[in-house]
């Protein structure tokens, strides 16, 4: 072999060695880029991941907050409606009811109360009140039932509130009362059958 054969031989080697370091430099540079590429993928998605899920859950707290502001809304209204519907309801029962204590059927109503605390109390010592607007009725249901009556100081529409002296039991029969229970059980429901 001749010098330039020798010559030719070694830049052969030399470019396949070189050649070679440039394969495994350029596999492991694309190793190094692929890797890094993935983890740019891996955080990106990730990322995009947690922003997606804040947004889903900013846009839920909206939603809530809209919907609670719609249910507020909607009792409120409901509320406002009910009130007007109880003060209607009860202007009503007010009207009617002073047109009913006019009546001679109101006055046998009263002495029918009368008598119930009469039989209840038995022997017992007992008190009946009227309310105060009933004064004028006084003289003729004590006549009637025999039973000595006195005005409450405190209003309670009509009826009569009796009370046993010894047991203590207030027996009461007004329309104050009736009514606060009936106030008490009222409410306006949806979706009434019709």
């Amino acid at each position: 072999m001749d010098l330039e054969e020798k010559i030719d031989y070694f830049v052969q080697q030399v470019n396949l060695k070189v050649e070679d370091t440039i394969d495994e430099q350029m596999n492991a540079y694309q190793e190094s880029l692929d890797k890094d590429l993935k983890d740019f993928k891996r955080k990106t998605d990730a990322s995009f991941a947690d922003r997606l899920e804040a947004e889903k859950n900013a846009a839920r707290k909206e939603n809530n907050k809209a919907i609670s502001k719609i249910r507020f809304n909607h009792q409120h209204e409901l509320y406002v409606q009910e009130e007007k519907l109880k003060k209607s309801l009860y202007d009503k029962f007010d009207h009617v009811l002073n047109e009913y204590k006019e009546t001679d059927e109101y006055k046998n109503h009263l002495k029918k109360m009368i008598q119930s605390v009469q039989e209840y109390a038995q022997d017992e010592l007992f008190d009946i009140y009227i309310d105060p607007s009933d004064e004028p009725l006084i003289s003729e249901l004590e006549k009637e039932t025999n039973v000595k009556l006195n005005i409450s100081d405190r209003e309670f529409i009509g009826g009569i509130r009796g009370v046993t002296r010894e047991r203590g039991i207030l027996l009461d029969f007004s329309f104050s009362t009736l009514l606060a229970r009936a106030e008490e059980n009222f409410s306006i429901t949806e979706g009434l059958s019709r």
